[in-house]
């Protein structure tokens, strides 16, 4: 029921979630930070946690000049809805409706995963990470 809820709550807020007001600057200013700090390259995987409207996917995207694949999820259909509008002119982006506890994506593919301004909202945390360790590429070496 409650992630119901919470989707519910989502797609209510994705028909005005990319109109220019504070959150909206202040979403941006993260987003950029986090992408600056993560550091893709060229040709990598790259994957945003609760992505909503797609911002971020669209920048490093652009950032990488579309070369890499770009991926986003998120719980809500509006959410994702829009951010398929806004990356109609991307080639190398994809975005899926899910549940972060639970990804339809493959295991060790993703270079970089972020997770901006939405991983408080998730009822499992231990579990969100579990998956974002699955996912994620470790290039562990080991010696001896």
């Amino acid at each position: 029921m409650a992630d119901k809820a919470n989707e519910a709550k989502w797609d209510r807020w994705s028909k005005n979630f990319d109109k220019k007001g504070l959150h909206t600057v202040y979403f941006r200013f993260i987003q950029k930070k986090v992408i600056t700090m993560a550091n893709p390259q060229l040709n990598s995987n790259f994957l945003d946690l609760g992505c909503g409207t797609g911002w971020a996917v669209c920048y490093t995207s652009s950032l990488l000049k579309d070369k890499g694949n770009f991926v986003g999820v998120d719980v809500s259909e509006g959410m994702i809805e829009k951010a398929r509008v806004n990356s109609k002119d991307f080639m190398n982006v994809k975005f899926y409706k899910a549940n972060v506890e639970e990804l339809p994506l493959s295991n060790d593919y993703f270079d970089n995963i972020i997770c901006t301004n939405s991983f408080h909202h998730y009822f499992n945390p231990k579990k969100v990470l579990s998956e974002v360790y699955r996912m994620l590429q470790l290039n562990i070496l080991s010696c001896g």
